[in-house]
C-alpha cells in the first residue's frame, strides 16, 4: 500500500471506504449465520441447510431457498453498490472543497472501475464469511467470536490489494493523470 500511495495520492482517500464498506458488510453476514446456525443446530454437528461439499459453497451462499441467510447476501451485495456511491460522491466533494480534486478520479472509467473492485471485494468476502462460519461451527467453535476479526483483516487485504489494482489498472490502460509523480 506504501507503493501504491506514492504512486497515486487519492489511492488513500479510497482505501479506508473499501476496506470499511467491505468488512462492515461482511460482518453483519456473519452475524446473522452464526445466528442461524445457533437456532437450527447443535454447535459442532452440521445443520439441515448447510451445503455438504465445499464447491456448493458459491450456490448456498447467494441463491439456495434452503439456506435462511441467502437472501441476505444478495441484498449485502447490492447495498455495496449505493454505499461505495455515496463514498465516491461525499469524498470528490471534499476533494473539489479543499482544490484537491485529481480529474483522473471523476471520469466514468474511474467510477465503474472503483465500484467493481468494491463490489468484487464484497462478494468474495461473503463467500469466505460462508465458509468460514460453517467450518468454526463444524470445529465447534462460535463463529461470532472466531470469524469477525479474521473477516475484516480477509476484507483490508482484499480491499487494498483490488484498489492498488484499481489505479494500476486504469493509469496502464492509459488514464496517466491518476499519477501523482
Amino acid at each position: 500500500m506504501g507503493y501504491a500511495i506514492s504512486s497515486f495520492d487519492d489511492i488513500a482517500a479510497f482505501q479506508p471506504v473499501v476496506n470499511g464498506v467491505g468488512g462492515n458488510l461482511v460482518a453483519i453476514f456473519a452475524s446473522r449465520l452464526s445466528t442461524a446456525l445457533h437456532r437450527t443446530s447443535v454447535q459442532g454437528s452440521v445443520p439441515f441447510w448447510a451445503p455438504k461439499k465445499w464447491y456448493q459453497y458459491p450456490l448456498h451462499t447467494f441463491g439456495r431457498s434452503a439456506n435462511p441467510e441467502s437472501k441476505t447476501a444478495v441484498i449485502l451485495a447490492f447495498l455495496a453498490v449505493p454505499g461505495h456511491l455515496l463514498f465516491y460522491f461525499v469524498i470528490s466533494r471534499v476533494k473539489i472543497y479543499y482544490n484537491s480534486v485529481n480529474v483522473a478520479t471523476m471520469t466514468p472509467s474511474f467510477i465503474v472501475f472503483y465500484t467493481s473492485v468494491a463490489i468484487l471485494q464484497v462478494i468474495l468476502l461473503l463467500l469466505i464469511c460462508y465458509w468460514l462460519v460453517h467450518l468454526t461451527w463444524r470445529k465447534n467453535m462460535n463463529p461470532d467470536n472466531v470469524c469477525i476479526p479474521y473477516l475484516t483483516a480477509i476484507g483490508d487485504l482484499l480491499g487494498t490489494a483490488f484498489l492498488a489494482i484499481c489505479f494500476y489498472g486504469l493509469y496502464w490502460a492509459g488514464e496517466t493523470r491518476l499519477k501523482t509523480s
